[in-house]
């Protein structure tokens, strides 16, 4: 998944109630605390969640946090070697990424006039500046699978695009259409469809090149194929669940076997567990979160369940295509993904709500959400619902995401203990 810093203005720059040195402001309706030093209106760079500043930005700006041997004195910033930009709480406020000035980028001889508003980067000047962050366990994982007689291809199996963040791209928000919000579930996820597979001989490219024509052909047949986001699971597939990674797939998978239409894909996320005593998301130590009212409301541990029995997993449908053999993609309107969802007897990720924004209510959208998701799962409310998902509802797909900051202070932790995550490498 991409990230990236951007160039902004701060807005909404005010004292911080319980900090005599810190100010709040407001990047892209997310609240960051910053240093006495930052002006309204001032243009400066955002830095979102989930990634992590370079050594040479870090060290050239004084930003990682050390004590003097001697005197005990604490110098630098707050940030540690891995650059972590994260979401938590700053003397009881919110802090939802980093801002800093422009200047900050003084030292790669950059034209600071030449950042305009808008502009989003990782590297400046051949300088790396931030990129997104990924654990070690993640990086050092890999699925598996043996290379096969026939080398076969999905044409119509087409992957599940990135889902963009809403609130980098409020401006592709439409005013006076009807927009669905629906719950954002947090699993795995996978896809399932009847398409056609297309299957090359080892040697076909070798015997055809040199008879320059096509000796050897290809072998066409329809059938039922499911992958994860990025990968086709064959019967060699071995993921990052261990022996039980394609078991539980396969269960899911095969809720559509022999009921899909050719070249019709379903989306979908698993949720619950892969099998007893493991679940699919990792849980969460809530006494890091250092919140007195969000333990008494979930309870000492988070535990994305979605009201799944140990053992057991459940899928919740998010997009349906139809893709013809010319490769012509279209998607199924909300409506349409509801009913077919009825037909094959499985269940959609919950919808909040259908809307109509004005174009006054897009500008501060964001505000608007964060006021009313943080807030228990609809599917299972013994822990929190991760956030939302803001559908523009036609032929294309068109949807943008937006979680809540107590699920991003959890994942933030969740990744402190190295876990890796399946849909950064999957």
């Amino acid at each position: 998944m991409t990230y990236n810093a951007y160039v902004t203005r701060i807005r909404n720059v005010r004292k911080h109630p319980n900090a005599d040195r810190l100010l709040l402001g407001e990047c892209f309706g997310n609240q960051v605390v910053v240093g006495l030093d930052t002006l309204e209106e001032q243009l400066g760079i955002y830095f979102p969640t989930d990634g992590c500043l370079s050594t040479g930005y870090l060290e050239a700006n004084n930003l990682i946090g050390k004590i003097d041997p001697e005197t005990g004195e604490k110098t630098g910033g707050f940030f540690d070697e891995k650059g972590r930009v994260r979401t938590q709480k700053f003397r009881k406020e919110k802090s939802d990424g980093y801002f800093a000035p422009l200047e900050s980028l003084t030292y790669t001889g950059v034209d600071l006039n030449s950042l305009a508003e808008g502009t989003r980067f990782t590297s400046i000047n051949n300088f790396p500046i931030c990129k997104k962050y990924v654990t070690k366990e993640t990086r050092g994982r890999s699925i598996q699978q043996k290379k096969r007689k026939y080398k076969a291809e999905y044409p119509l199996f087409h992957e599940h695009i990135d889902t963009e963040q809403l609130a980098y791209n409020l401006d592709k928000i439409p005013a006076n259409e009807q927009i669905i919000i629906t719950e954002k579930v947090h699993g795995t996820s996978q896809r399932s469809s009847y398409t056609l597979v297309t299957k090359k001989n080892r040697f076909y490219n070798l015997i055809n090149g040199i008879f320059k024509r096509e000796i050897l052909k290809k072998k066409e047949s329809w059938e039922y194929v499911c992958g994860t986001r990025r990968v086709i699971i064959t019967d060699s597939f071995r993921g990052y669940f261990g022996e039980g990674d394609k078991e539980f797939r396969e269960r899911c998978h095969n809720l559509f076997v022999n009921k899909l239409h050719k070249g019709e894909t379903i989306y979908y996320e698993i949720v619950g567990w892969v099998d007893i005593g493991q679940l699919i998301s990792k849980e969460c130590d809530n006494k890091k979160l250092q919140d007195k009212e969000f333990i008494k409301k979930y309870g000492k541990t988070t535990r994305f369940t979605y009201g799944c029995s140990e053992g057991e997993c459940d899928v919740y449908v998010y997009r349906i295509t139809h893709t013809n053999v010319d490769g012509i993609e279209i998607d199924l309107s909300w409506n349409e993904v509801v009913n077919r969802c009825q037909q094959l007897g499985v269940k959609h990720v919950p919808m909040l709500y259908k809307t109509i924004f004005l174009e006054h209510e897009i500008k501060n959208l964001i505000s608007a959400l964060d006021m009313t998701i943080s807030i228990p799962s609809t599917i299972d409310p013994s822990h929190i619902m991760e956030g939302i998902v803001l559908r523009i509802d036609g032929s294309k797909w068109k949807v943008y995401k937006h979680k809540s900051f107590e699920f991003k202070v959890i994942e933030g932790i969740i990744k402190d203990i190295g876990t890796i995550d399946i849909e950064e490498s999957s």
